[in-house]
């Protein structure tokens, strides 16, 4: 049961790799569809984005608001030995790849940096970031209707107002500072989650082996915790232990 178990949520990671349109391969090139229509370097542009796809390695990445008219993106590589990112623009779609289809990725510590303008950085439809290696990934205010995150074992760290939102680590840890969240599920094998939360109500659900600490006093139902009205449902399943804070603005 155990082995079958294993072999289906294997073949799912594959088909969902598959539908991202992103795939590593032994030799640690990446592949990708529609290579020919993609531009390499750091770029800026004033075109209206509803949504982003980041696949990425190890390193780092960052997506933040600011005061502009442009979104702009740059990264930090070392040019010896890791090759450009790649993007693209398709139907309001904003792409980013770690490199050109068919190459390498280099030393997986590139630093990719994406900035937003406010004017869209808190309408996008939604954000998809998928981190093959250990990427740091930081989301601080940029809100859109649904985020997703995978990586491996760096921390994910999200600030801001937060749509449905989930997270995916193999032991990197979780970090939420957010006045307002719609929706949250984080799923590791044993990666811990703060989350300092501002919220009239949850019903949290424990998964995992790890321990549930709260502030707020949640009343317990088996692995089902309930505070308030409610509102709020989230997900937690890993061996790591899950701590929960009132918000305190700063």
């Amino acid at each position: 049961m155990q082995k079958k178990k294993i072999l289906v949520c294997l073949l799912a990671a594959a088909l969902l790799l598959a539908t991202l349109g992103l795939f590593v391969g032994c030799s640690g090139k990446v592949t990708y569809e529609n290579a020919e229509s993609s531009t390499a370097g750091d770029f800026d542009t004033d075109e209206k984005i509803t949504a982003i796809e980041i696949y990425w390695q190890g390193g780092e990445v960052l997506l933040k608001n600011t005061i502009s008219s442009k979104l702009y993106a740059s990264e930090e590589r070392d040019v010896r030995t890791d090759p450009q990112m790649y993007h693209a623009v398709a139907d309001g779609v904003l792409r980013i790849y770690p490199c050109a289809s068919g190459e390498s990725v280099g030393s997986q510590e590139k630093a990719l940096t994406l900035l937003l303008p406010y004017e869209y950085g808190n309408d996008l439809k939604s954000v998809r970031i998928v981190c093959e290696g250990d990427a740091q990934v930081m989301v601080d205010g940029v809100i859109a209707e649904s985020l997703t995150v995978s990586t491996a074992a760096a921390p994910v760290i999200l600030k801001g107002k937060l749509g449905t939102t989930s997270v995916t680590t193999t032991t990197g840890d979780l970090y939420v500072e957010s006045m307002q969240a719609q929706g949250l599920t984080f799923r590791s094998n044993r990666g811990n989650a703060t989350l300092s939360l501002q919220t009239s109500g949850f019903v949290a659900v424990i998964e995992g082996r790890g321990d549930f600490n709260s502030e707020y006093e949640a009343h317990r139902d088996g692995d089902v915790y309930r505070y308030g009205n409610q509102s709020l449902p989230m997900i937690f399943d890993t061996r790591g232990d899950v701590t929960l804070k009132q918000y305190e603005a700063k």
